[in-house]
């Protein structure tokens, strides 16, 4: 078995993820939302939240802290994050067998490659040719970290999840493939915002997975963000937004407009977003899986608040929950008056397409 130089990891903590006492704040704040409530019926997370989060909810019910603690200290090891972050399946295979993890190790690397090469801040390949890039012959993974992180202007630590967790090791913690992605959305933000010239007091991302991308914008406390999501995927948010220091308020009446403070908005109830003037409103890889009535919804809102949409998802059709092709197409929300800027690839996921979409100002 060859060995990839970039060692891989395996995260042993924190366990808890979350002081009980902690777990019990965040269950109050939980049974101020509407856990019960289940996706639209057609979406991938309708058949997802009903096989796999349903633990969750019974045990924000009960008012079981214990249970809801070990949910999530147990995230990476069960199938409740399936789909949006490593779960128990993938790392039962990562933990078995060293192929896939020499596997892994290569699939971040690329990406950390790819993400630096966007940046312009590495130079070592050509992103078009990935097979001729030396995997096993050097790794650059330092100065790679280094000169990223500078470009995006990061600071402190990559995020810590809990037990399970797959990445390479850096100087700044464990990176995994999920945390490596959302760094280069940042780079796709930063793109825009040098592309259109425009500046925003308050970003809204639409689908925000386990809350990484929400926590490398906090850090940089730049604006206050907003992640708008189901209500479990909420409630797994703040778990692991206050379990790395970052400020949340889990479906805040009035959004908290503190710089770097994160807001988590149920899907089911927006009206917190409504005083929003012009945000710049984010998704990456969620539009494409939720029913058109859901996907007209969200585009009705970035419309109603004036604000810029920018999208990082697939060109391929998916299939939703129910069998049913969909057709979705997110370059209609320029029929409400919004204006499509060119498209490009997205380097670090292939078939993968970043593209801005501007509401008209001045």
């Amino acid at each position: 078995v060859y060995s990839v130089k970039p060692r891989m990891i395996r995260a042993e903590g924190p366990v808890p993820m979350l002081p009980r006492s902690e777990v019990a704040a965040l269950i109050d704040a939980a049974r101020r939302g509407r856990v019960g409530d289940a996706p639209p019926e057609g979406s991938v997370w309708s058949v997802h939240a009903h096989l796999n989060q349903q633990g969750l909810a019974r045990a924000i019910e009960a008012r079981d802290a214990e249970a809801l603690g070990a949910l999530l200290s147990e995230l990476h090891l069960g199938p409740v994050v399936k789909g949006f972050d490593q779960a128990g399946p993938e790392t039962a295979t990562l933990d078995a067998d060293p192929m896939q993890r020499n596997a892994q190790g290569r699939r971040i690397y690329h990406t950390l490659m790819r993400l630096g090469t966007g940046l312009g801040v590495v130079r070592a390949w050509n992103p078009e040719q990935a097979e001729n890039f030396p995997y096993l012959d050097e790794d650059a993974t330092a100065d790679a970290v280094d000169a990223i992180r500078e470009a995006l202007r990061l600071a402190g630590d990559f995020p810590r999840t809990t037990e399970g967790a797959w990445g390479i090791d850096t100087a700044y913690g464990l990176l995994s493939y999920r945390q490596a992605l959302t760094l280069g959305y940042l780079r796709e933000v930063d793109a825009h915002l040098a592309r259109t010239g425009r500046r925003y007091g308050h970003v809204v991302e639409i689908g925000g997975g386990l809350g990484r991308m929400a926590f490398n914008l906090a850090r940089r406390a730049e604006t206050p963000v907003t992640v708008v999501d189901l209500p479990l995927v909420g409630v797994m948010q703040s778990a692991f937004l206050t379990a790395n220091g970052v400020p949340n308020t889990l479906w805040p009446r009035e959004l908290d407009a503190s710089p770097g403070h994160v807001n988590l908005v149920s899907a089911f109830d927006t009206a917190a977003l409504e005083r929003l003037e012009a945000p710049l409103v984010l998704n990456f890889d969620g539009l494409v899986e939720m029913t058109r009535e859901t996907q007209d919804g969200y585009f009705d809102l970035v419309r109603r608040l004036g604000g810029d949409l920018l999208s990082v998802n697939h060109e391929a059709a998916r299939m939703t929950g129910q069998g049913v092709r969909q057709e979705w197409r997110i370059g209609r929300i320029a029929e409400l008056g919004l204006a499509a800027q060119p498209r490009a690839a997205f380097l670090e996921r292939e078939g993968y397409i970043a593209q801005s979409f501007l509401a008209p100002r001045g």
